[in-house]
């Protein structure tokens, strides 16, 4: 009986519903405690009170928002690009909610 097939496209040990695999160094030795995944490849990362903004594909940062005074809670993106007072184009919008009592609206505008 053979294990081998040039169909099978993950190893016994690997879950077949994973997409992608990133590996994060841990900032200061803590991992995320929330994601969203966004518009435009995005997915917003938090610790405490800082947002990271990655690339989806690649796991790249590509922003760090020093965002709360306190841990953040919750974090969602708007469901579609919104264009904002002097935005060029619409971008994608992040809302986050925070231990600090505060709901803050973030705007990504990629190069």
């Amino acid at each position: 009986m053979s294990m081998s097939s040039p169909q099978v496209r993950y190893t016994l040990s690997e879950d077949p519903k994973t997409l992608l695999v990133i590996a994060q160094p841990l900032a200061q030795n803590r991992c995320y405690q929330h994601l969203a995944f966004g518009p435009n490849n995005l997915i917003a990362a938090s610790w405490e009170g800082t947002v990271h903004l990655l690339d989806a594909g690649t796991g790249e940062l590509l922003e760090s928002i020093d965002a709360h005074d306190a841990a953040v809670t919750s974090m969602a993106w708007c469901p579609r690009l919104v264009r904002t007072p002097g935005a060029a184009a619409p971008h994608p919008v992040l809302a986050t909610s925070s231990k600090d009592k505060r709901v803050r609206l973030w705007k990504h505008v990629t190069a």
